[in-house]
This record gives structure tokens, C-alpha cells and sequence, in this order.
């Protein structure tokens, strides 16, 4: 194929060296001697070639691009020797069509970067999806992202080209100081290059052993805060170009403020997660601890409360095994000596409740010595112990027969002082116990010890309640009953007397007293009978109460009783219970003061209120007087009154016997259904 001067004279080659020299050595690239070859086989077979496209390069060796037509020369017999082709340069065309093909790929990367923002995927996603379009915008060995990390000094590789070695992982770590010139520039956002680069590390000298020679590293800023860095690994400084790198900054920039937004993004999830997880362990911790409390408040016995408690933590650490130890003397003696006596020789821990624990070790742990072994570190140090494996810990005085068990104990404490121990286990194929279950024990430990507290607390009271009772029947009997038998032996003692002197008078008279004191002593220890039996109020009505208060006393001493029930309602118990001892304290001083023969009660309601009356036929008194007024128990029974937001009238005169009338109205304590009892 030959050539003319016009289109030899842009390759830069001579008419001279151009006639008769082989095209391909003169302007032809490898790259496309393919697609030229193909044109002259066409061209040759009599085929004319129209639009085709070339890459050619000039007498320099600079590249460009041509288009144009090649036509066949016929012979006469039809044969071709050789062609002929126009051409154009389109070498800007082509370059511009590159860089718009470039400028494409490169936002295309951005829209990646921003749908990954607006998708909020993880820092590794956003970046390996930048990574994959980078590598086709610029050709190097390697490409990878690494980010700082200022807590470790170190830089950690978020993602590296997976295509490329496999020497170099995600997650790789480089000390921050072996490079600590080149962090300096990109913390000023300079791009560093090093045309000639030598290993200095592990990780480098693994890449520079794939054939990189030259790095570009382009910084990640955001916020004025340098968080990593792009590494281009290059065989040669010369592949990337300015414009590559203008490309690669603006993709970096957008990459940054995805990455940071991201990490915030996982943070504000992470924090969440932990948030809700908090929320979770606390608020299984309050529930166990309200129920611990709402079984304290249930009245049952110490042992049920511990037992159902410690049901509930093993519950909420998943646990299947544990026990509760109480020093002896916190169980069997009262708490302040308990206290005052604590770690005296002697002193041991009593198993007070278990559960999970096979029946065989049951009694080995009945009762644990108090200067050694695990429950006496407790007792002794006051303090949470956690034990690995229980049967390997040199303080456990008790030789276990058992698999290896982890172990937890609480020092069961109340008001300064160590009441017992609360003792977990776990296997020790369980997870270990984490700080969420362990806060969650000592709480409940300190709970234990305020019921075991209050359970000792209430037990001193009922026996101070029982001392004082004892003491005020002892003061009631020596202030009446002993104080009639005594009258009554006087009385005896001058009827003998007069008996013996056949003083018939005297006689009568004493024999008379006699049977007064008598009869009213009877009364009296009828009274304090009655006062010992459990009161009825609290499984019936107050017509019911009032009744069997009258079977049992008034009628047994020869009182005529009656009780009149009017309009039945359904009374709160603040009512029953206030006009109960309103009515009883009546009762009492118709029996004990006025002598009467004849006590009647009602109870009635209507038109928003209740009524009650007590009328007796006794002696009466005045009213009026200053001395009764506060007497008697009547200001007691004023008082009652006025907690029920009612009225009581007194009205008594001597001989005329006592009315105490009591109205409390309805609509103070809500509404009250008719039909029932009292």
C-alpha cells in the first residue's frame, strides 16, 4: 500500500522513508493492527472499506487516531494490487470522547457514593463499591482504603482490591509512626506520591513484592479531620495522569463524608443496641426486684419469701442452681443480738432455701462452717466473689462431688450488718456471668437482706406485741378481776363471820356483795375472753361482728341483747371497722359502769347515711359533767367519728340509763350497694 506526501507528511516521515515501507511499521499500533489487518484482507478481495477507525502513532512515538476510506484498485482483469485510503485525524475527538467516557465513570462513582449515604450502608460496602469503579478508571496494582486510628496509633485497612494478592487483608493494621511525614502532608490535604517507594513494614514490603513501585496517596478529609486515606499502587509514576488524579480527589472527597457518615451512622446504631439492651437488663432488674418486694409485702413466712426470690433470680441470670445461707443466729435469735454476736465463735451458716441442687449435696451444704470455705470469705470480706470453677478454689472448705462449677456469691446485707449469702452456680460450658447480671445480683442481694431484715423486724414485734399484750391483761386482771376476788373473798370472810355470830343482817348483806362481785368479775374476764378471740370483722360484716360480740358476752352474763338491721349495704372497710370499736366501746361501758340489764343495737341507712345506736337501761350519768365527758372512752369514740367525717351524740342522765348515736354519711366513701350484709 502506498502513500502520498499530504497524509505521510502529519506521521513526520519523509517522502523517502515513507515510499515503499510497510505501513505497520511506520504508523500502525499493536493495539489495533488487528482491525487493520482485516481492512486490506477486504480491500484486497475487491471490497471497499467506509468509516473504519485506527490507532496510529508518528515518527516520535505519540499516538493518535484516524478514520477514513479505503478503496481497492482494480486491474483490468479485476485483480488488486493495492489501495488507496482517505483519512482524518480525529485524535481530539477521541481524546475528548475519553475524557467524557472518564467524566462518566467518575460520576457514576459519586452517585454510588451517595446512594450508599442515602442507603446508609456500612463504611466497607460504600468504599469496596469505590474501590471497583476506581480500578477502572485508573490502572495500578492495587487499590485500598485504610482509616486511622488514633486510640491504637494504628491504621487499619477498611478494604483493599480483593482481585489483587492475597498477602493483604481486610483489616490489616501499620503502626501510624512508621509513616508519620507522609500523615503530616495529608492531614494539610496534600496528596503525597512516591515515585520510588521501599518497604518499611510487613505490609508494604508484601506489595512491593507484587510489583509496585510507586504510591499515590490521596487523603480522606472530612470536617477538617483527616480519618484515612486512598493507596494507589502502581508499577510506574507515569500511568496516573493529572486528570486521573482530579478525578480520584473529588471521588475521595465525596467518599469521606459517605465513610464518616456511616461510622456515625453504625455508632448511633451501636449506641442504640446498647441503649436498648440497658433498658432491657435494667428493666429485668426491676422487675425481679418488684417482685422480691411484692412477695415481702404478701406477709408469707421468711423461708416461702426467700424461696420464691431466689426462684425468680435464677430466673433472670439463667441459672439452675442456687442457695441461700443465713447466719445461725440471724435465724434463731432476734436481730439486734444477732448483730451485736455476729462472727462470735460457734456461729455458722444454716441453709435457709435451694433450688437445682441435687439431693445428695443438699446436706453437705445444710450447714457451712463460719471461719472457712466460701460462705465465711463472704461473711468475712463483704464483698461479691466470682469463682471460676468452684471445685478447684483453694477456699472452698467443702470437697464437691460435682462437675466444674462457676460460681457467684452476694453477702446478703441489712442496715450495715451481713444477715447470709446468696450463692449462683452455673456450668462452666455457660457463658461467664457479664457485669449487666452481676449488678442485677447485688441489687437483689441487698433486697434479700432488707425482707430477711423485716422478716426478723416484724418477728421482734409480734413478740413485743405479745409481751405487751401479756402485760396490759396482767394490769387488766389486777386492776378488775384480782381487785373483785379480792372483794369478793372480804365479803366472804364477813359472811362467815356473821355466820358464826347468827348476825342474819350481816349475813345477807355480805352474801349479797357476794354474788355483785362475782357477777361482775364474771363480766369482766367474759370481756377480756372476747378480747383474746380473733376478730371476726375481716371475713364478715358488721351486723355479723356485733352479733357474735353479744352471743359472747352480753348474753353469757345475763344481759338481754339485741341487734336491729335496718337497710343492709356494703360497707368500706374504714366504716365497719371505726363503728365496730364505737359500738364495742359502748358496750363496754354499759357492761363494766352502768349495770345494764337491757342493751340494744341497730344499724340503718338511708338517705345518704348509716346509723348507728347503742341504747342500754343502765344507771346513766351526767353528761354534762367535765369529769365524765373525757371519761369512759367517749372522747375515744369522738374521734372515730370525726375520721368518718360523722357526727356522735351522748345522751345519758342518772338512772335513765345511755343513748351513743353515731351518722356518717354515704357520699363521703363512694357508693355502696344495698342487699348485702354488713
Amino acid at each position: 500500500m502506498g502513500g502520498t506526501p499530504r497524509n505521510t507528511r502529519e506521521p513526520g516521515y519523509t517522502k523517502d522513508e515513507a515510499v515503499g515501507a510497510n505501513a505497520y511499521d511506520l504508523i500502525v499500533t499493536p493495539t489495533t493492527k488487528e482491525d487493520t489487518d482485516q481492512v486490506i484482507r477486504e480491500v484486497f478481495a475487491g471490497n471497499t472499506i467506509e468509516g473504519s477507525e485506527w490507532q496510529d502513532h508518528d515518527k516520535e512515538g505519540q499516538i493518535g487516531w484516524r478514520t477514513g476510506n479505503t478503496f481497492p484498485l482494480l486491474n483490468a482483469d479485476g485483480s488488486v494490487d493495492c489501495g488507496v485510503n482517505l483519512c482524518v485525524d480525529i485524535t481530539e475527538r477521541k481524546q475528548t470522547e475519553e475524557t467524557l467516557c472518564r467524566r462518566t465513570d467518575y460520576l457514576e462513582v459519586l452517585h454510588e457514593i451517595e446512594q450508599g449515604i442515602l442507603a446508609t450502608q456500612s463504611p466497607e460496602v460504600i468504599a469496596r463499591a469505590a474501590l471497583d469503579r476506581i480500578r477502572q478508571l485508573v490502572t495500578c496494582q492495587r487499590v485500598g482504603i485504610a482509616l486511622l486510628e488514633p486510640a491504637s496509633n494504628e491504621m487499619v485497612a477498611l478494604v483493599v482490591d480483593a482481585d489483587v494478592g492475597t498477602r493483604v487483608q481486610d483489616g490489616a493494621r501499620v503502626r501510624i509512626d512508621w509513616f508519620e511525614d507522609e500523615i503530616n502532608l495529608l492531614r494539610q490535604g496534600q496528596v503525597v506520591t512516591l515515585d520510588d517507594f521501599r518497604p518499611r513494614e510487613e505490609v508494604t514490603a508484601a506489595i512491593y513484592a507484587e510489583g509496585a513501585r510507586s504510591l499515590v496517596a490521596v487523603p480522606l478529609i472530612c470536617q477538617d479531620e483527616l480519618i484515612g486515606f486512598l493507596n494507589l499502587w502502581m508499577s510506574s509514576p507515569d500511568i496516573i495522569t493529572s486528570e486521573h488524579l482530579d478525578a480520584v480527589r473529588q471521588i475521595v472527597g465525596q467518599l469521606a463524608i459517605a465513610i464518616q457518615q456511616a461510622r456515625l451512622y453504625e455508632q448511633i446504631h451501636r449506641y442504640t443496641e446498647e441503649l436498648e439492651q440497658r433498658v432491657a437488663n435494667r428493666t429485668r432488674e426491676l422487675s425481679v426486684l418488684f417482685k422480691i418486694a411484692a412477695l415481702a409485702n404478701q406477709a408469707l413466712d421468711l423461708e416461702t419469701t426467700l424461696a420464691e426470690s431466689l426462684e425468680q433470680v435464677l430466673k433472670a441470670v439463667k441459672s439452675d442452681a442456687g442457695a441461700i445461707h443465713l447466719l445461725d443466729k440471724a435465724a434463731t435469735e432476734s436481730l439486734d443480738r444477732a448483730l451485736d454476736d455476729q462472727g462470735s465463735e460457734g456461729e455458722g451458716l444454716r441453709l435457709a432455701v435451694q433450688q437445682g441442687i441435687p439431693s445428695d449435696l443438699v446436706a453437705e451444704i445444710e450447714s457451712l462452717p463460719s471461719n472457712e470455705g466460701l460462705g465465711a470469705w463472704l461473711v468475712e470480706h463483704d464483698e461479691p466473689l466470682i469463682v471460676p470453677d468452684i471445685t478447684s478454689d483453694p477456699r472452698e472448705a467443702i470437697t464437691l462431688p460435682i462437675e466444674p462449677y462457676a460460681y457467684a456469691g452476694m453477702p446478703l446485707r441489712a442496715s450495715g450488718q451481713t444477715l447470709g449469702v446468696l450463692s449462683i452456680f452455673w456450668g462452666t460450658d455457660q457463658p461467664r456471668i457479664n457485669v449487666e447480671e452481676l449488678a442485677l445480683l447485688t441489687s437483689v442481694a441487698d433486697q434479700l437482706g432488707i425482707v430477711i431484715e423485716g422478716a426478723r423486724l416484724r418477728e421482734r414485734a409480734e413478740q413485743m406485741i405479745v409481751l405487751e399484750e401479756r402485760g396490759r391483761l396482767a394490769r387488766d386482771l389486777h386492776d378488775s378481776v384480782t381487785q373483785l376476788l379480792y372483794s369478793v373473798n372480804l365479803f366472804a370472810t364477813a359472811g362467815q363471820d356473821a355466820l358464826a355470830s347468827n348476825n342474819e343482817e350481816v349475813l345477807k348483806y355480805s352474801l349479797d356483795q357476794l354474788e355483785d362481785g362475782a357477777q361482775q368479775a364474771l363480766r369482766e374476764l367474759r370481756l377480756m375472753l372476747y378480747e383474746l378471740r380473733p376478730l371476726t370483722l375481716e371475713h364478715g360484716g358488721l351486723a355479723e361482728a356485733l352479733q357474735q360480740r353479744l352471743d359472747a358476752v352480753e348474753e353469757r352474763v345475763g344481759v338481754t341483747a339485741r341487734l336491729l338491721v335496718g337497710k343492709d349495704i356494703v360497707l368500706p372497710e374504714q366504716i365497719k371497722q371505726e363503728l365496730y370499736y364505737i359500738a364495742l366501746e359502748a358496750l363496754n361501758n354499759a357492761l363494766k359502769h352502768a349495770q345494764a340489764t337491757l342493751v340494744t343495737v341497730s344499724i340503718d341507712a338511708d338517705r345518704g347515711q348509716i346509723e348507728l345506736a347503742v341504747v342500754d337501761n343502765g344507771r346513766g350519768f351526767d353528761s354534762a359533767l367535765p369529769k365524765v365527758t373525757g371519761g369512759m372512752g367517749l372522747s375515744t369514740m369522738r374521734e372515730r367519728a370525726k375520721a368518718l367525717h360523722g357526727e356522735i351524740t351522748i345522751n345519758s342522765a342518772p338512772g335513765d340509763g345511755t343513748q351513743v348515736r353515731v351518722i356518717v354519711p354515704f357520699n363521703d366513701f363512694g357508693t355502696w350497694s344495698p342487699g348485702d350484709i354488713l
